[in-house]
């Protein structure tokens, strides 16, 4: 309970939420972390780090 956090619109994404949109809301909210919620139910945890390392993927696939 002690480590438990309560969901609000600081801390989720829908699962169709944009990758930037996310990226947005992290730093917006200085949250490292998003917890992926559908239909009141967690679907999942988002981390910074795997934003940017998406990101970073997407960027060197652009320029091939």
């Amino acid at each position: 309970r002690q480590i438990a956090e309560n969901c609000s619109p600081e801390n989720t994404v829908a699962p169709d939420t944009d990758a930037v949109e996310a990226l947005s809301t992290m730093r917006k909210t200085g949250v490292s972390r998003l917890m992926v919620v559908e239909n009141g139910r967690l679907k999942g945890i988002i981390a910074l780090k795997d934003l940017l390392n998406f990101l970073s993927t997407k960027i060197e696939l652009e320029e091939v």
